[in-house]
């Protein structure tokens, strides 16, 4: 019966008879085989078996006997073992001793388990909880810890740092109300969503710092199961510096828009295929067309051939150069010919920002000027006299071909100013 006892369990059992001189130690075949030993290779003597440890493993075998026989204390250890293929393992020894009447020991038994399998199991319990532990206490996002009442009982130092409070602080009976009354009711709905094991989208809310000012961020609240049923965790996320990106990038679009807004020149901007996707100008009237005729298409397709394909040359020129490339083209507009001045950059993000100016005036002044500077010159050069002109603001004096033969002077051989006078 005890040895069908013995082959029914998982357990090897051991006994030593502490009088039995040199073979006193009984091991059960299970007990050789947890070792992978085949039967009866193991010594049976306690001598034998303390040889087969490691020296370490041997001494904690013996202060934990010495323990027991001496003083009572509970014989029960794990032990780290290696099997006969070398592979590590760790082994549960349980044992009770029987005294005779003298007080001597007179027989030790026991049982061994294989607890390999668990000790790994419990080590990564540990490892798991460490990694969890040092994800929680360096997050970058602050953590706490709510109870059913929403009194904090955790806090890690990221929600310190957002709150300004101490995790003590913020988990003694005194903690003061962190919430601002406007954001209550959501807070009260992330509760009751979060309770019934819904997922509860992130929220944005604002919390009052010990300080007194109030800091923007984003919450997520989801509850805890098993045996902590009714506690939560409050995942916080600090936006602040967010928010003043945005509220910069707000303003400067609002700037852009000012400068834009106030610019006389007409602005479009293209698209990596040269397609306008955003324009410009100041009157309706500055426009050869309503923005209907050509938002969202290519300038092959509102322009002629030969002008669509400068700007695509100047366009990839830009692009390739990182320098502002200037075109001049002029087009027919309501039964004259207007002259433009087109200029091209390439925009970092992509694409290609075009402005537009009508230099029509200047042009015309420019020819008129031209004309006037010819109509001068041909009538000095008729009437057949000496011509000067000094300019007393700037002091520079101008004189003319025939002044400067009637004097017998070489042309450049007089400075542009009066010294050459006194």
């Amino acid at each position: 019966r005890f040895e069908l006892a013995v082959s029914a369990t998982d357990e090897g059992i051991w006994e030593w008879e502490h009088a039995a001189g040199r073979h006193s130690l009984y091991l059960s075949p299970r007990c050789e085989q947890l070792l992978g030993h085949e039967a009866g290779a193991l010594p049976r003597s306690l001598r034998g078996i303390l040889r087969t440890m490691d020296r370490a493993v041997r001494r904690e075998l013996l202060a934990v006997l010495r323990a027991h026989l001496r003083h009572g204390a509970v014989l029960r250890c794990e032990l780290a073992l290696r099997r006969r293929d070398g592979t590590p393992g760790w082994f549960h020894l349980v044992g009770k001793t029987e005294f005779d009447a003298a007080g001597r020991p007179h027989r030790t038994a026991g049982a061994v388990s294989d607890v390999t399998s668990l000790r790994r199991a419990r080590q990564e319990v540990v490892d798991s909880h460490a990694r969890l532990d040092s994800l929680y206490r360096n997050a970058s996002i602050g953590m706490a810890l709510v109870n059913a009442e929403g009194r904090y009982l955790q806090a890690n130092a990221e929600f310190c740092r957002i709150t300004g409070y101490s995790e003590e602080a913020l988990c003694s009976p005194d903690c003061p109300v962190l919430t601002p009354p406007e954001f209550a009711p959501r807070d009260a709905q992330a509760v009751a969503v979060a309770s019934r094991g819904e997922r509860m989208e992130a929220y944005e809310k604002e919390y009052i710092r010990r300080d007194g000012e109030r800091v923007p961020v984003v919450v997520t609240t989801t509850a805890v199961g098993g045996s902590e049923a009714g506690h939560r965790w409050v995942v916080v996320e600090d936006v602040s510096a967010r928010k003043a990106e945005q509220r910069a990038i707000r303003e400067a679009n609002a700037t852009n828009e000012s400068l834009i807004a106030a610019m006389p020149d007409m602005l479009f901007q293209l698209d990596g295929d040269l397609r306008v996707v955003r324009h410009h100008a100041a009157s309706a009237s500055d426009l050869a067309m309503p923005p209907s005729s050509f938002l969202g298409r290519r300038l092959d397709e509102v322009m002629s051939a030969d002008t669509a394909r400068r700007f695509a040359a100047a366009a990839l020129a830009a692009a390739r150069s990182g320098r502002i490339q200037r075109i001049e083209y002029s087009s027919a507009r309501q039964g004259s010919r207007r002259h433009f001045e087109a200029r091209l950059g390439a925009i970092p993000t992509g694409g290609t920002l075009l402005v537009l100016r009508d230099v029509t005036e200047l042009k015309d002044a420019e020819l008129a000027l031209r004309e006037s500077e010819a109509r001068w010159q041909f009538a000095l050069d008729g009437a057949g006299d000496g011509v000067w002109d000094w300019h007393i603001a700037t002091g520079r004096v101008f004189r003319s071909k025939r002044w400067l033969t009637m004097l017998g002077v070489e042309p450049g051989e007089l400075p542009e100013n009066t010294d050459a006078w006194a």
